[in-house]
């Protein structure tokens, strides 16, 4: 399928498939160069198919465009530029791991982070430890890091630890013989055998008894199967990535987890960013979506009170509430264009800063902030995520107190690292 490439700067930050013969994108702004720190809104974009070719037109060019895009070709709207990337058939695919980052809808720091991360540990053998609250993406971390990893031919085998019974863990990751117990009328290969030159991927990994934690432990070590009731030990090469939206190293302290596994676990580690981190990603991430809705509920754009009230949502569920949001948003939209009222959000606990989206900072409470610290027992870690803010921002607030008339705090390398 063709897709719609958004490239911020030169980095290619989204690829939006074109499932239809006709898409509308509006709501695109770009800095304006006669009042500084405003945005001025583009003209509609209208890319449309005929006879297999992509024709674009817009209310504002640099040339004609009179004939059809080429394959690569941008079209430069201020920061923001499009990209057509036509389908190309399999045979002229080069063979190989290609960079899945694209995947990654957005601009910010933090998306570039994670996936110059994902870049740098795929090729690799070792385990991954992904952390990350729910909905920010963390199976799709995993994915990337499988299709362009050395065994991207091999299985991507997903693990839903906290849905397996406990009585029949060990069967489904190690596997068993026939005979092996009741109901075994046959052999059947377990999930660290499936996945064999492949990647098994065990999602919300804390949730894992304590019984086979052990067993998981030893096939890290030596990465050797043994089914239930049989004899024979069959070395396979499975890559391991794990998840988890539980801090590990909590569960831990509550005996919960093993911390030897953690360790062997978290040999690479990757923290998926929440989105009120991240505010400059959602109209991105908001056209991404609108885009994939259209074949089903047609072309909707926002409106800028719309965009401003998602930029100043603080989305507790991530990426995969606001999806859900403006799914529900388009359907009871009436017209083309979804307004603030259609989202039926809840007013937001925080208001996050992003100067080029014009949306202001609420000051946290320096007061508020050493109240919760205090409950937390000097974790920053922990205070950070009660009061919805970035873990960095809390740390520089506690150092600098004396900007709010109260002595500065030392903080321990202990409750530093927390």
């Amino acid at each position: 399928m063709d897709r719609l490439v958004i490239v911020y700067g030169d980095e290619e930050v989204a690829a939006i498939p074109l499932a239809q013969d006709s898409i509308t994108i509006e709501g695109l702004k770009r800095s304006n160069a006669s009042n500084a720190g405003s945005m001025a809104a583009e003209p509609p974009l209208v890319l449309t198919q005929q006879d297999g070719r992509w024709y674009a037109a817009s209310g504002r060019w640099n040339e004609p465009r009179n004939r059809p895009l080429r394959n690569g070709e941008r079209i430069d709207l201020g920061a923001v530029g499009l990209k057509l990337r036509r389908e190309t058939r399999p045979t002229e695919a080069k063979p190989g791991p290609t960079d899945r980052t694209e995947v990654f809808t957005g601009i910010s720091e933090a998306l570039a982070g994670i996936k110059d991360q994902v870049r740098t540990y795929a090729p690799l053998t070792a385990p991954v430890l992904i952390s990350g609250e729910t909905g920010t993406g963390k199976e799709l971390v995993a994915k990337a890091l499988h299709e362009m990893g050395r065994s991207a031919a091999g299985p991507f085998m997903v693990a839903n630890c906290g849905a397996i019974p406990e009585t029949l863990a060990e069967a489904e990751f190690f596997g068993y013989r026939r005979g092996a117990f009741t109901g075994a009328v046959d052999s059947q290969a377990g999930l660290c055998e499936q996945a064999d030159n492949g990647t098994l991927f065990l999602d919300e990994v804390g949730e894992l008894p304590l019984s086979l934690q052990a067993k998981l432990l030893r096939f890290l070590e030596d990465g050797v199967v043994r089914r239930i009731g049989g004899d024979k030990a069959t070395r396979v090469s499975t890559r391991i990535i794990a998840a988890s939206n539980r801090p590990l190293e909590s569960m831990v302290a509550a005996g919960r987890f093993r911390l030897d596994l953690l360790h062997r676990l978290k040999v690479l580690h990757i923290r998926t960013t929440p989105i009120r981190e991240r505010v400059e990603d959602i109209p991105l991430l908001a056209l991404h979506f609108l885009v994939q809705f259209a074949p089903e509920l047609g072309q909707k754009s926002l409106s800028d009170t719309a965009l401003s009230t998602i930029q100043a949502h603080d989305w507790p569920g991530n990426v995969r509430e606001l999806k859900h949001a403006l799914y529900r948003a388009a359907v009871h939209a009436k017209r083309d264009t979804i307004h603030a009222a259609d989202l039926d959000l809840e007013r937001p606990r925080i208001s996050l800063f992003n100067a080029s989206l014009g949306i202001q900072r609420t000051r946290p409470d320096p007061d508020r902030i050493l109240e919760i610290y205090s409950e937390c027992k000097g974790n920053i870690s922990a205070t950070a995520r009660k009061l919805g803010l970035p873990r960095t921002t809390v740390r520089d607030m506690l150092r600098k107190r004396d900007e709010y008339g109260q002595p500065a705090l030392s903080l321990s390398r202990t409750s530093a690292a927390g």
